[in-house]
């Protein structure tokens, strides 16, 4: 087999395969002596029909059959033998394959981009600093008991921020309705954001039994790309208004969070001892975050297409397993969906994820990291804490290859962070508990 390599450009490779026709037709015929083995042809007992036959009725389909296979064999040799990295599938030109001659074809593709770390010492990395006070202990607490209040018919008051409105809503666009926007008996708390910009706001001030027209206009990189940077009218029946009523702090709210004791300071310490768990898992998810943002600063990261393409794919099936959680089920067709995700600030998104990936990837072969047994099942012990039951769920992590395999992965992305925040240059950033919460 002869292998030409022809680099096209950074990212794109040729390959120019030929396989001698002594190595395909033999293969040929051996699969001709197969089907004759195992043909029914009237006329013919079977495993008697004569290869000429054989030959005249699947000759061609079974060459195709053939070169396809060869095609796919050689090109993986080739790959590996040139010790290339390809993305996606590789487009392939048959260039020829007559009988009697040498078989040659061409295979284009992507390959992994080269990624150069001599500029890691110039990166700068701003790390959030965050303590916990008696403050933010007390707008966790708050938000537990918003979480598990109960919404109480308000009777006739106006609608303010912090209540909720239970409405009937119809959107139109030039005056016919589209997919998604309309609802009924929809509870919507206002000044939640819940809504499109816009849409809440003018329901401040309506009270039960109200009718309201809207008019609300769609940013320019809303996802579905056909109401984006539209004027979108909504017709709103307001049929109730609510109020939140709170949980009292008493030994029945803590019980039904999981504290026997039933004791206030047991409560706080409790939350506090959370709060601290919430906090260290949020300052390495944004330590690594920082890491990759300040490195990736100066390092440029070309990235393919093939790649580019799967992580819009990927976009669009989270996107759409979403909406279906939030609608019963019911999912966006497939005209909707194809035309989601298609903008630029769409791909520039998808961009920066592949390039993070890349990158990760790269510095763990660069810096060879290596995980131990402990670390990884300290890990999944940290990861089961949460749960109801956790000895049983650290055991699954431990047992399913797939979970197992994250979590080394996981394990490995620490050890890199760490290892490059000592090679970069590093500031502080203080920061208030929840303004770190709500960051990524």
């Amino acid at each position: 087999m002869q292998v030409l390599v022809d680099h096209i450009s950074d990212l794109e490779r040729s390959l120019t395969v030929s396989v001698p026709r002594a190595d395909l037709e033999p293969k040929i015929q051996q699969k001709l002596l197969a089907t004759a083995q195992k043909a029914r042809i009237k006329g013919f007992r079977p495993g008697k029909v004569p290869l000429k036959e054989v030959q005249r009725r699947y000759g061609q389909s079974i060459r195709f059959d053939v070169i396809s296979e060869v095609i796919d064999e050689r090109y993986r040799q080739a790959i590996k033998d040139q010790d290339l990295k390809p993305v996606g599938m590789p487009n392939i030109e048959l260039l020829q394959s007559e009988e009697g001659q040498d078989l040659q074809f061409k295979a284009k593709f992507e390959v992994l981009p080269i990624i150069r770390l001599d500029n890691i010492g110039q990166a700068k990395v701003e790390l959030p600093e965050v303590v916990i006070d008696q403050s933010d202990i007390d707008a966790v607490i708050q938000k537990m008991r918003e979480e598990r209040s109960q919404w109480v018919d308000a009777g006739d008051i106006v609608a303010e921020n912090g209540m909720m409105v239970v409405i009937d809503y119809v959107g139109t666009l030039n005056g016919k309705t589209f997919e998604g926007g309309s609802d009924t008996n929809f509870g919507m708390e206002l000044g939640s954001g819940q809504m499109i910009p816009g849409f809440e706001e003018q329901l401040l001030g309506v009270r039960a039994g109200d009718k309201k027209e809207l008019q609300v206009t769609i940013a320019e990189d809303f996802e579905m790309s056909e109401l984006a940077g539209k004027s979108v009218n909504y017709s709103v029946q307001v049929h109730k208004i609510q109020q939140r009523l709170l949980p009292e702090l008493d030994a029945q709210l803590f019980k039904t969070l999981g504290l026997e004791s039933g004791n206030l300071d047991d409560f706080v310490a409790m939350v506090s001892k959370n709060m601290q768990r919430l906090l260290a898992d949020r300052l390495e998810f944004q330590r690594k975050l920082a890491m990759l943002e300040g490195l990736l600063a100066v390092i440029d990261i070309n990235v393919p297409q093939a790649l580019i393409e799967d992580e819009l794919v990927l976009q669009r099936k989270r996107f759409q397993e979403r909406f279906q959680q939030y609608s019963g089920g019911k999912g966006l067709s497939d005209d909707v969906m194809k035309n989601m995700f298609t903008d630029q600030d769409s791909r520039d998104k998808a961009i920066k994820h592949i390039r993070c990936g890349l990158l990760l990837s790269e510095l763990a072969q660069k810096e060879n990291i290596q995980v131990s047994t402990d670390e990884i099942e300290a890990k999944a012990r940290d990861m089961a804490v949460g749960y109801e039951n956790p000895e049983a769920v650290f055991a699954y992590y431990m047992s399913d290859k797939r979970e197992y395999q994250q979590i080394v992965w996981l394990v490995k992305e620490s050890l890199i962070v760490e290892k490059m925040l000592s090679q970069v240059q590093v500031s502080m950033k203080p920061l208030r508990y929840l303004e770190l919460m709500k960051l990524g």
